[in-house]
């Protein structure tokens, strides 16, 4: 729908209201970044006075630890590293290579003595062959006994073959004096089946071992012992170890040794004295001293952090500055909700230094014999707090770039950690969501929204940040997780503390507070529908008329409901005085002079604004009272009046005739003006089709522009005149749509008695 106006003024505000103070607003957005900044770099005290104190040295004071402080010991972490890597056993692995190597060398062993042996060749050239052949030179007494011994064919080579496939297949380790153990004396064998067993040096099946079942089994062939000796000697040092040392799955087990490995720490008590005065510093001290300022060296040593925490806010700072005032937030609570989110910042940065000072501490004296790691710490901080505030009072919009924000502050709070910027960011996102999701109607919605929103993907992240640093131990899971749990049990406490501040400071209006307030059980509305049923209902009809406009418009259509219920209430305290309560009271206008009714009429303003005082509505609300008649005309008094002078040649001052208010300075209030008339205007059609609906729509609007009711109005334009038409225009016609005849009825024949 497209109106046609052809406005005689202009809708443009006046120079001075269009002017914007940008000189006081990018001075508070640099007092909230320097405060911010300020809190950021904040150091820590240092945990103890700077000393050059030598080995040898006496104290001139006692050194005394100022705060509780924990730091990694590096050259007992790398003692503890060194320990840890010797005792883990080496692992050997089956060679399936070698097992199928053994048995083609035994069976051309065979092969060759068979043939020397027929072919009379004497033990020299067989032991030149044996070597050439197997790279083994055998004792030559051996290879002549081998070759001329009768008792040699007594052997049952079949026996021997099986032999040396068994303890093959089984694990041949090479001799003990070459094998590899732990600290402990153990080593780790990988069979076939990839299974590791761990075992002594000593249980280990060497070729000595091979040897010895070797020279038994010869013997049981009935072989002289010393020919069955040098038979197995010769025999067993063919065979090669199928059970090698295997550098990479040794260095595996290491690393997964190693990762389970945490720093060694020195934990230190604020308050500890490390040496008294009139002691000798000990080289043990002198040590830890260093330690102590090499750790807070790096944390204290960086003068340009501040310069960079400063831009980085200040940047960030411009960017949502211009993006946001190009501006897909409208409505006049814009510039109060950068003050807010501004706010809830800072006092967010304040929350994450205190509990970053207080938790160690108070960790430490819950759970005294658990060593607690400063880098868990930033789990248990409640960086949601801000993110369920604005979510609350504000929309998911506001709470996503306030999650922004936080995600940078928070991941600069927690030394420049990225990972905790993305807890930040993701648990502020989820919190939000969680909100939009159960909406903003109950204070449980909070509830709901941090146990099954941020809880669970608090939770999520936790585990992946821990796991991407390594397996941790069963005691750094529970506790990590434990203070992620309580992470986000202090946040929704802490934002159901802060809401009702901010709400207060700020005199915010929540959607909370809006259901509050239309609640049409509430006294104000029952004294409305008893002494004012016409205008009880005509306000039901505007709120309607007003929540189609905000649906088309994204303005909130709790807002204008409870305008548009309460634009009226003035008219409780004299509900004979107005047209649609007659029908129940006599009408008193023919007894009164045009001044008098008009006087009663606008009268209701004033009564209104000032129930609207009793009752604590709050400012906007009292606005659409104020202003949802503007300085219009009440003209069918002003025209009464002008016929009754006509003959008398008495002059008209026609401002007696005009509401005494304000005309509509946001777009909120334009509406609900609109709204009004359009309402009334529509129930004067006595039989409203289409067309009727569309004129009167049209007609008000173009009237109103025309009188420059809304030239002092922000963010009103003419596309937003044509919605607002359009979605009047749907509302109305879906209202007074003319029904079929009822069947078997004729309403409209006389009723016979």
């Amino acid at each position: 729908m497209n109106l046609d106006l052809t406005p005689s003024g202009s809708m443009n505000r006046p120079a001075n209201l269009t002017r914007e103070s940008g000189v006081s607003r990018w001075l508070t957005g640099l007092v909230f970044i320097a405060a911010i900044s300020w809190l950021l770099y904040i150091p820590d005290p240092r945990s103890v006075a700077f000393t050059d104190l030598k080995a040898g040295d006496i104290a001139p004071s006692d050194i005394v630890i100022r705060r509780n402080l924990t730091l990694v010991d590096p050259d007992a972490t790398r003692v503890s590293r060194e320990i840890a890597e010797k005792a883990v056993p080496p692992v050997y692995e089956f060679d399936t290579q070698a097992m199928t190597g053994n048995g083609a060398v035994f069976t051309r062993f065979l092969e060759r003595t068979s043939e020397w042996r027929r072919g009379g060749a004497t033990p020299a050239e067989a032991t030149a062959g044996f070597q050439r052949e197997f790279g083994v030179r055998f004792p030559e007494e051996a290879v002549r006994r081998l070759l001329r011994s009768e008792a040699v064919r007594r052997i049952d080579w079949t026996r021997v073959a099986s032999v040396i496939e068994e303890r093959s297949r089984s694990g041949l380790f090479p001799p003990r004096s070459e094998l590899r153990v732990g600290s402990e004396g153990t080593l780790r064998a990988l069979g076939q089946n990839g299974r590791g067993t761990p075992m002594q040096k000593g249980g280990a099946y060497d070729p000595s071992d091979l040897k010895n079942e070797l020279h038994g089994a010869f013997i049981g062939f009935h072989l002289p012992p010393v020919e069955a000796e040098m038979l197995a000697q010769l025999v067993g040092s063919l065979v090669a170890p199928t059970m090698v040392y295997s550098p990479l799955r040794t260095r595996e087990d290491v690393d997964r040794v190693l990762a389970t490995l945490s720093p060694v720490t020195l934990n230190f008590k604020q308050g500890k004295v490390l040496l008294r005065r009139g002691d000798e510093a000990q080289p043990d001290l002198i040590r830890t001293l260093r330690l102590i300022h090499a750790e807070e060296g790096q944390q204290r040593d960086r003068p340009f952090d501040i310069t960079l925490i400063l831009t980085v806010l200040g940047l960030i700072f411009v960017f949502l500055w211009k993006f946001y005032a190009g501006s897909p937030f409208p409505g006049p609570d814009r510039e109060k909700a950068i003050l807010v989110i501004g706010s809830t910042l800072l006092v967010s940065v304040a929350i994450y230094r205190l509990c970053a000072l207080l938790f160690p501490v108070i960790l430490g004296n819950l759970v005294p014999t658990y060593e607690w790691n400063p880098q868990t710490i930033p789990f248990a901080i409640p960086y949601a707090t801000g993110a369920l505030v604005i979510a609350f009072l504000f929309n998911l919009q506001h709470a996503v770039i306030f999650a922004i924000l936080n995600a940078l502050v928070g991941g600069i709070a927690a030394g420049w950690s990225i990972k905790v910027s993305l807890l930040v960011f993701l648990g502020n996102a989820a919190a939000a969501l969680g909100l939009e999701h159960y909406q903003r109607m109950k204070r449980s919605s909070m509830l709901k929204a941090g146990f099954f929103w941020l809880l669970p993907v608090q939770l999520l992240i936790v585990l992946s940040v821990l796991l991407s640093e390594g397996i941790p131990g069963w005691n750094t899971l529970l506790a990590t997780v434990s203070l992620a749990l309580l992470a986000a049990v202090f946040s929704v406490l802490l934002a159901n503390f802060l809401i009702p501040l901010w709400e207060y400071l700020f005199k915010l209006i929540t959607d909370l507070k809006l259901v509050e307030i239309t609640n049409l059980n509430l006294p104000v509305f029952r004294e409305m529908l008893e002494k004012a049923p016409g205008t009880y209902h005509h306000s039901q009809m505007v709120a309607a008329l007003a929540e189609a406009a905000a649906q088309e418009l994204g303005l909130s259509s709790s807002m204008l409901r409870a305008m548009a219920l309460y634009h009226d209430i003035g008219k409780v305290q004299s509900p004979n005085f107005f047209t649609e309560n007659h029908s129940v009271y006599e009408n008193p206008h023919p007894t009164l002079s045009p001044r008098e009714s008009t006087k009663a009429i606008i009268g209701h303003i004033s009564a209104g604004l000032e129930m609207a005082e009793q009752l604590k509505l709050p400012q906007r609300i009292r606005d659409a009272i104020v202003q949802h008649h503007g300085t219009k005309r009440v003209t069918y008094f002003l025209e009464k009046a002008r016929d009754q002078a006509s003959g008398t040649g008495e002059t008209i001052d026609e401002t007696v005739f005009r509401y005494p208010g304000v005309r509509p300075r946001e777009i909120e209030e334009a509406i609900i003006m609109l709204a009004d008339q359009v309402e009334a205007a529509s129930k004067s059609l006595t039989a409203p089709g289409d067309e009727e609906i569309r004129n009167v729509v049209d007609r008000i609007i173009a009237a109103n522009v025309a009188d420059h009711q809304f030239d002092e109005c922000k963010n009103l334009t003419f596309r937003s005149l044509n919605l607002i038409a359009g979605s009047f225009y749907e509302k109305l016609t879906s209202i007074y749509h003319q029904r079929v005849s009822y069947p078997g009825f004729d309403f409209s024949a006389t009723r016979k008695i």
